[in-house]
């Protein structure tokens, strides 16, 4: 309730004018009541019709009014929501993409997918509906007044049963609340290991996964259903209890007004019309008890959108050095994933320069990918610094280092778009004959040419249908558009044919050649033993190792 009363508070001259608006439909909305006591008591008594058209004609003004006000109500609440709505999506959407990558990287594939869904709910649970539900409750007070108005005795019985109908039912959604934080959880469960199923379709044929899967799937579902069920009784009793609630309290007010008319204190055309308030008084008090649903689904939108929305931002300034050589040295760099025992590496001290080609060597988790992306800025080590041309990496401006790498990744990952988007993505405006230079290094041109669509044939899902080795070719040629003056390979030969790793150690000798500083990451060094100028060993705990220490490499 909270998040929707500070949504509102934003725009407090608007919240103003949605009153106003309000109290000028409920205003309208009496109109009905004062009809049929006007005409029970003025037609009903007399039989002169002009009474009646005038009290008709009058009636449907006021509806037709009513509808008028409520219809520029509803246009209103725009702005409580579209603008509001649309940040929130846009704020969700830019911190998935902009996020420190050292504090992104804390949360699962799954997290980050579940935080941007809670966007949806949570939008809907600070939507039109529930904003005009808070405002429309303190106007259940207008019809209690005209039912004190009426007659005082029944206002008294009449308020008394709404209060009654509103503390049950908050009471009744203060023990829904556990059920609901349940189901919350039990769905983000199910949706975690609905993703891993759909991520590896061939492996559960393949390794007959299915009997697990399914008993795994049976569990889980067998506890959501358990507890829909326990939500679904009391959100049935909650909505049972309203109901009684209105026809007992239809009973009370119709019998004190039978007293009261029968002892001359009221008419029926008042008795009838009280009913009708007290009705009217309740749906709205109803409305407002049954908003607590709503709100404790958009309080669990939110806890999990709002992991993502407090990690750090990567800042958007730093140093863009005018030339850049390519000298990198790691200065006593160390680093630990956050609850690791021990550290990956540390005492990692190495210079390198231009023209030379280092290969990092180490064991399935020896920390080869991790030292690529301290690298490329994605981390930051946990000590110790990283200096390009003599300048941390820290201080720089991430887009500009970014786009001096010429970064392949181990596990090639792409967007939703062409092939031509997703290879010139870090330089759109890269000239036509680099790019065609670009798509024969990496050997890519084979599969252009025989896609009906050339460059423009589009990724889906991206791209993870290709076959692996293929995906390496479009990454190759992704990272080879920026250019830049420090290469990172990481396992570049992993899946590739005959055909591919020539492409690669190709590519690898003429970017050496031009002055590149080349660092390959690789678990087996014997294809790069000619081309190498030296070998960094991250098996060797906790110091990694140089090898063949050449001028201009220096290691610690």
């Amino acid at each position: 309730m909270e998040r929707l009363i500070r949504r509102l508070m934003a725009r407090p001259a608007l919240v103003v004018e949605v009153l106003v608006a309000s109290l000028i439909i409920h205003l309208l909305s009496l109109s009905t009541s004062i009809y049929v006591i006007q005409v029970l008591n003025r037609y009903v008594s007399n039989g002169v019709d002009s009474t009646l058209v005038t009290l008709t004609v009058g009636v449907l003004v006021a509806i037709i009014m009513e509808w008028v006000v409520r219809r520029l109500r509803f246009r209103m609440m725009d702005g409580f929501t579209a603008r509001p709505d649309a940040e929130l999506a846009g704020r969700g959407f830019f911190q998935l993409t902009g996020a420190k990558g050292s504090h992104l990287s804390r949360l699962s594939e799954g997290q980050r997918r579940e935080a941007m869904m809670a966007i949806v709910p949570l939008q809907s649970a600070l939507g039109r509906e529930s904003i005009m539900t808070l405002v429309d409750f303190p106007f259940a007070l207008l019809f209690v007044a005209a039912l004190f108005f009426l007659n005082v005795r029944v206002g008294v019985v009449a308020s008394l049963f709404l209060a009654l109908v509103l503390a049950s039912s908050l009471v009744i959604q203060w023990v829904l609340k556990p059920s609901l934080r349940g189901q919350n959880r039990l769905l983000q469960d199910q949706n975690l290991l609905l993703q891993s199923v759909l991520r590896a379709v061939e492996e559960i044929r393949t390794f007959n996964a299915h009997v697990m899967l399914r008993r795994l799937w049976g569990e889980r579902q067998t506890r959501w259903n358990q507890g829909r069920n326990r939500v679904a009784v009391r959100q049935e009793m909650l909505k049972q209890w309203v109901q009684t609630g209105s026809a007992l309290m239809s009973v009370v007010v119709v019998a004190q007004g039978a007293i009261l008319v029968v002892n001359g204190e009221m008419n029926v055309g008042a008795m009838i019309g009280a009913n009708i308030l007290a009705a009217r008084a309740l749906a709205i008090i109803a409305r407002f008890a049954q908003l607590g649903g709503a709100m404790e689904q958009g309080e669990a939108a939110a806890e999990s959108l709002e992991r993502l929305l407090k990690l750090p931002l990567e800042s958007l300034e730093g140093t863009a050095l005018k030339t850049f050589t390519g000298t990198l040295e790691l200065n006593d760099v160390a680093f630990v994933y956050p609850g690791a025992s021990a550290p990956l590496f540390e005492s990692l001290s190495i210079r390198l320069i231009p023209g030379s080609l280092v290969v990092v060597a180490g064991e399935n988790g020896a920390g080869k990918t991790t030292l690529a992306r301290l690298l490329t800025g994605y981390l930051d080590p946990v000590r110790g610094k990283i200096l390009a041309d003599g300048l941390e990496l820290r201080q720089m401006a991430g887009a500009w280092w970014r786009r001096q790498l010429v970064y392949f990744p181990q596990e090639p990952v792409f967007f939703d778009g062409t092939i031509l988007d997703n290879i010139t993505v870090n330089r759109p405006d890269i000239p036509l004959d680099r790019l065609n230079m670009m798509v024969d290094s990496s050997g890519l041109r084979r599969f252009v040419n025989e896609s009906p669509d050339g460059l423009q044939t589009r990724l889906e899902g991206g791209g993870g249908y290709l076959a692996l080795g293929l995906r390496r070719r479009i990454a190759l040629a992704r990272g080879l558009i920026s250019d830049g003056m420090v290469v990172i390979f990481d396992d570049p030969l992993e899946g590739m044919d005959t055909q591919g790793v020539a492409a690669v150690m190709t590519v690898l000798a003429a970017l050496k050649g031009n002055g590149r500083t080349v660092i390959v990451m690789s678990h087996d060094v014997e294809p790069f033993r000619e081309l190498a100028d030296a070998f960094l060993d991250l098996n060797s705990k906790p110091k990694p190792l140089l090898r063949r220490s050449l001028p201009g490499i220096q290691g610690a």
